[in-house]
């Protein structure tokens, strides 16, 4: 007994290339008909499958090391943004600057207006005005006017 692709079953089996009632398709076909592979396309195979194997090639050193300056340039450039005096705020003459020196028993930070400002003893140049700032250092608090060149002493 044979049976079509199709499910139509003969018996007995019909002679070989007999088409199928149902589906019109040769049965009874010899088996040891062998399936061929086109050649050029088992070599178009072959050759995709080598690129695929091939390991990709390392990263250019020196596009490495330009990479890692760059980065180093970008930290350096955002420490220094970061560290720089902060600016005081309202109705000053940016032009007319003023050096305020700010001086402690012991070394301690210091923020002026709420913006880190450095470690004591530190100068900071300000335009001067009249509007006043808070500068904040070893648990002390002082209020001055940023108008002339002055010392304060966080006491």
């Amino acid at each position: 007994m044979i049976e079509c692709s199709c499910g139509e079953k003969f018996d007995p089996a019909p002679p070989p290339g007999t088409p199928c009632r149902i589906c019109g398709t040769p049965v009874g076909t010899p088996p040891d008909e062998d399936l061929k592979v086109d050649p050029e396309w088992e070599l178009e195979r072959a050759r995709k499958q080598a690129a695929a194997a091939t390991v990709p090639k390392p990263r250019n050193l020196w596009s490495v090391i330009l990479t890692l300056v760059l980065v180093a340039a970008l930290g350096t450039i955002v420490v220094m943004v970061m560290q720089r005096s902060p600016h005081t705020r309202g109705g000053m003459d940016i032009h007319a600057g003023v050096e305020i020196t700010v001086t402690a028993d012991e070394q301690t930070k210091i923020t002026v207006d709420g913006s880190p400002a450095g470690m004591t003893p530190v100068t900071l140049k300000l335009s001067g005005g009249k509007q006043p700032i808070t500068i904040v250092g070893g648990g002390k608090k002082v209020v001055v006017t940023p108008d002339h060149d002055q010392v304060v002493k966080l006491k």
